[in-house]
């Protein structure tokens, strides 16, 4: 099994987005979460993945399952990176996606969670492409208060601010450990038409960019809503 294209960043941020504009340009994604009110254009987020692996990971954390509150410690999960662990985690993931039908060639993961538990997905594939998604911190607050999943956590834009910021805390970490493994990527700036930095991407990791594509699956309407 290869190792894989990894998209990551806060939720609200345009991670679905993205991961979008990737499978279009020939990323296996397998079965991933489709179009919902919160999210017209869909999650691209692999439901049994998230449910059988990275979900359990944060409940044996002690850590909220929809990555809000409360977070794992930074050094809770940086000392459950062990190599025995890692060697699982990978594991896991493997018979998950070979078991919906992955058989070879870049395949892609993205779930904003893996913004807190990189440490150990990063020793469990030590040769991923992270991709880090970015977007202005005053969007990604307008956006979890406008979103039915995340406003029932907090109406107070102050919670959200602080969320958002120990979120890049961990981001920032991330992309000063995988160094060239790694890309930040502007979501809004993918919406202006800025798209060199994508065709790059698909470079690095084996795909083929296609322009048409990408234009198709990105809508600047919705990204007011996107996730």
């Amino acid at each position: 099994m290869t190792d894989p294209i990894l998209v990551t960043g806060c939720a609200r941020s345009g991670t679905s987005m993205v991961a979008g504009c990737l499978r279009a340009c020939g990323a296996w994604t397998g079965d991933t979460i489709g179009p919902a009110p919160e999210n017209l254009k869909g999650f691209v987020e692999h439901l049994t993945l998230r449910e059988t692996v990275l979900k359990p990971t944060l409940r044996a954390l002690r850590a909220d399952t929809r990555g809000v509150k409360p977070l794992p410690s930074a050094a809770s999960v940086k000392r459950a990176a062990t190599k025995e662990a890692a060697a699982k985690f990978r594991a896991d993931v493997q018979a998950v996606i070979q078991a919906n039908g992955y058989h070879g060639g870049p395949w892609l993961y993205k779930d904003a969670k893996l913004s807190y538990l990189w440490p150990l997905v990063n020793r469990a594939f030590p040769k991923a492409f992270w991709i880090i998604v970015h977007r202005d911190s005053s969007d990604v607050v307008d956006s979890c208060l406008r979103t039915n999943f995340m406003r029932h956590h907090s109406l107070e834009p102050e919670f959200w601010l602080d969320w958002y910021a120990k979120t890049w805390e961990r981001l920032v970490d991330l992309g000063a450990t995988v160094g060239s493994r790694g890309a930040i990527v502007g979501s809004a700036s993918l919406v202006k038409g800025e798209r060199v930095l994508l065709a790059e991407i698909c470079d690095k990791t084996g795909l083929e960019y296609n322009q048409d594509a990408v234009d198709e699956w990105i809508d600047g309407s919705l990204f007011g809503g996107e996730g």
